[in-house]
């Protein structure tokens, strides 16, 4: 079935460009197998962004769908997305969230698909991440990944592609995975670089069962490998998933309490 698999989505590539690499994922890595719930932070509410990331639910011919139930799933699974972008912002300034499509009234703005991947890129007003749910166990997921490290924004991985993750695996590990091998994570140039776009470190994109970084589902455990806010020589002449278009700048406020506000015991 595996190889099966294989050659069905291989062939897709046909249909991309050629510098880009198909990379399946078979099963959840390592970190991504948590069973706890993130937190979640709010969807930035713009419909007017050009270059968004977008589900698209893929469903059966004859199979019924509740939408306001796949949408509530999809925006809880987005939200904590976002949270994960929040958490692990190696800044005190600012954060880079995904820039998910929305609708006028701030609803995930979700492409309703009743039939097979063709594994074309489906016309979008802007350039799109699409991340297309299936029901499938042939894969976790898979993204397309363009091996290419200059840095600012003609990098190709800044160009719309294609994704997906199993209905089996469908959570906010491995979409935030795949979105984040669909945005250049992770490069062969990067330090800890397994040589299959993955990292030999325990974060989202690592496959290394040992906690060396704190937090075992960090975003880039280090902030050398594939993203980070403040790069300094980390990141001089390499691809900073960081710098995506498909990502939105947004403040990162912090509260200071008066010192006589202050735990001392804490």
């Amino acid at each position: 079935m595996i190889k099966t698999a294989i050659a069905t989505i291989a062939a897709m590539t046909l249909l991309f460009a050629p510098s880009q690499t198909l990379h399946i994922d078979h099963a959840a890595p390592t970190p991504l197998a948590a069973s706890y719930e993130p937190s979640g932070y709010p969807l930035i509410c713009d419909p007017t962004l050009r270059n968004v990331v977008q589900f698209t639910w893929i469903a059966s011919p004859d199979e019924p769908v509740d939408k306001i139930a796949v949408e509530a799933q999809l925006r809880k699974i987005a939200e904590q997305v976002n949270w994960l972008f929040w958490r692990d912002a190696d800044s005190y300034r600012e954060m880079r969230l995904p820039a998910w499509k929305v609708t006028a009234d701030c609803k995930l703005d979700i492409r309703w698909s009743n039939g097979l991947i063709t594994g074309t890129i489906p016309p979008v007003d802007g350039e799109a991440k699409l991340i297309q749910i299936e029901d499938t166990d042939r894969y976790c997921g898979y993204a397309y990944v363009n091996v290419d490290d200059e840095p600012g924004p003609g990098n190709m991985n800044n160009w719309s592609s294609l994704a997906a993750v199993s209905r089996q695996c469908l959570g906010v590990f491995v979409v935030a995975h795949e979105l984040l091998h669909s945005i250049g994570a992770v490069q062969p140039s990067a330090p800890h670089d397994d040589g299959k776009f993955h990292t030999t470190q325990f974060d989202i994109m690592g496959t290394i069962s040992a906690d060396n970084c704190g937090i075992y589902d960090k975003i880039d455990c280090g902030n050398d490998d594939y993203f980070s806010l403040t790069p300094g020589n980390r990141f001089t002449g390499r691809w900073n998933s960081a710098d995506s278009i498909f990502l939105v700048n947004v403040p990162k406020h912090l509260v200071w309490l008066p010192i006589h506000m202050r735990c001392e015991t804490c």
